[in-house]
């Protein structure tokens, strides 16, 4: 294992994609002192951690992704911190373990929608804190919105018909449907034999008196 020193404050800042990015990459930025730790056990073979264990130093990025995960370093000098997006979305990381160096550790804010997000890991408890690498999911699809068309509403329509039988009594009839193309064509085919049964039965009416 080999410890390099590192105090640096990164101005420079470029947006990251879907992919997966070493604690090395430019685009993460580091705010305070921190130190490059080389191991065959970590991501590409380095993390970084902290120089000391109580100022303000924070890890800092912007990404355009659904989601973004950190895989970090446990050890027994760890202490703790709050991993935000946004600065609303955060979750708590723990560096700490009371036995062997731990690697791997994976911690992951997902759901987060369209659009570029900022996130920060920063320093709740005294210790040290790590990172091994970036984990930035797809972005998210833009909804899509699809019209659907108001179908025209069909009126419920009442026919009434009113003539005399064969007694000279008055009948009401009412037929309640809903009309259709096929309904109307029925109707003005029906409309001459209807015509013509109304005469019969007023010519056997008036014959009869």
């Amino acid at each position: 294992m080999v410890i390099l020193g590192i105090g640096l404050m990164v101005s420079a800042q470029s947006v990251l994609t879907e992919g997966v990015y070493d604690d090395t990459d430019s685009s993460i930025i580091y705010v305070g002192n921190f130190r490059t730790v080389t191991t065959s056990s970590a991501y590409s073979g380095s993390y970084v951690r902290t120089e000391n264990t109580t100022d303000n130093s924070s890890v800092n990025f912007t990404f355009e992704g659904d989601s973004v995960a950190l895989t970090v370093v446990r050890t027994t000098v760890g202490g703790a911190g709050d991993f935000c997006v946004n600065g609303v979305y955060c979750t708590s990381i723990d560096f700490l373990t009371d036995g062997i160096t731990r690697y791997g550790v994976l911690y992951q804010i997902s759901n987060l929608g369209p659009g570029q997000h900022t996130a920060t890991l920063s320093r709740t408890q005294t210790g040290h804190m790590y990172l091994d690498r970036v984990d930035i999911g797809a972005p998210a699809p833009t909804p899509v919105v699809t019209n659907t068309p108001t179908p025209t509403p069909t009126p419920d329509t009442q026919v009434y018909y009113e003539f005399q039988d064969n007694d000279g009594n008055d009948i009401s009839a009412v037929f309640e449907y809903r009309i259709t193309a096929g309904d109307v064509m029925i109707a003005i085919l029906l409309m001459p034999v209807l015509a013509f049964t109304s005469l019969m039965l007023i010519n056997q009416s008036w014959s009869k008196r």
